[in-house]
């Protein structure tokens, strides 16, 4: 509900989806999976965002597929440190990141780890991109970068139990901000048609307008019931694979489609590129790529339904 709130008076989708990843991506796996150690030396600044971290998963050469990450991580000297070799790429506020949540394999599977900046070994390279420009996304590279061995996070060979758990409440609250933007859109969208006159009455009465306008309307209460139905099962502590699944496809697909719809509502005007049609779209754009595509979301969902 906060970060729905923030997505309708907060026209930096950028910063809300650095914030989203922050929280969902780093801060609650402490939280969940931290031992006491962990959380009493990291936790407070990641919450009261003094510290700012970053999510590292995706690889050059495995996005989506997190069965395929080349990124190792295994014990050196006696088990005392841990080694990092990899790199990693499209990772939300990497240039700004205090501290990594890091991704690889060792002998017994997926592992996390927490990786400071600072850290011997890590080089972190700026990559520009078309929205969400409110935060900065970057490539970060691991050659032979060590770390206590106290800084692995959960135990050994559950790193794909909180990956995936992570990913769940990701994909519901990442898109949270997006439904406010959506109502947002449907309310200028709407006091334009009614606004604007062409041919000697509001745009709004012809019926090649105003269907668009009640097609925005119809997805964002859509969106808006999958997300709050997704967040309802995680409140209470249950898996919800496919229903945040079904809540991230359908809200990334239907502001693109909305943000499209509230441009033509606009006319020239919304195509200005200091509009805020123009800047929303820049955005959306990116909704069916992050937090795995929206191909993949069809993927569970089709297994779940055992095809």
């Amino acid at each position: 509900a906060a970060f729905e709130a923030l997505g309708s008076e907060c026209s930096d989708l950028g910063f809300l989806f650095a914030a989203s990843a922050h929280l969902w991506g780093t801060v609650l796996p402490f939280a969940l999976h931290g031992s006491p150690e962990q959380r009493e030396r990291w936790l407070e600044g990641l919450v009261d965002g003094s510290t700012i971290s970053a999510h590292a998963v995706t690889e050059p050469e495995a996005g989506s597929d997190v069965g395929s990450l080349r990124t190792r991580i295994q014990a050196v000297d006696g088990g005392d440190w841990l080694q990092i070799d990899g790199s990693k790429r499209y990772i939300t506020a990497a240039p700004l990141a205090d501290l990594f949540v890091v991704y690889g394999r060792d002998d017994q599977g997926l592992r996390a780890v927490v990786v400071p900046a600072d850290a011997p070994g890590l080089a972190v390279e700026d990559s520009p991109k078309m929205g969400l420009l409110g935060t900065p996304m970057g490539s970060v590279v691991f050659e032979a970068c060590r770390v206590p061995a106290d800084h692995a996070l959960g135990p050994v060979g559950a790193g794909l139990a909180l990956f995936q758990g992570a990913l769940e409440w990701e994909r519901v609250g990442i898109v949270a901000p997006l439904l406010g933007a959506m109502q947002r859109q449907l309310d200028r969208s709407v006091a334009h048609a009614r606004r604007r006159t062409q041919f000697g009455q509001p745009i709004g009465s012809f019926q090649a307008v105003s269907h668009r306008i009640a097609d925005m309307k119809l997805r964002l209460d859509v969106g808006r019931l999958l997300v709050e139905r997704a967040a309802r099962l995680k409140d209470e502590g249950l898996r919800a694979p496919v229903e945040a699944a079904e809540a991230k496809l359908w809200v990334t697909e239907a502001f693109l489609e909305g943000s499209i719809d509230a441009i033509r509502t606009q006319g020239a005007a919304g195509y200005l590129e200091d509009s805020p049609e123009a800047r929303d779209l820049q955005d959306a754009a990116a909704g069916p790529l992050y937090s795995g595509t929206n191909d993949i979301q069809r993927n569970i969902i089709a297994r779940f339904l055992g095809l």
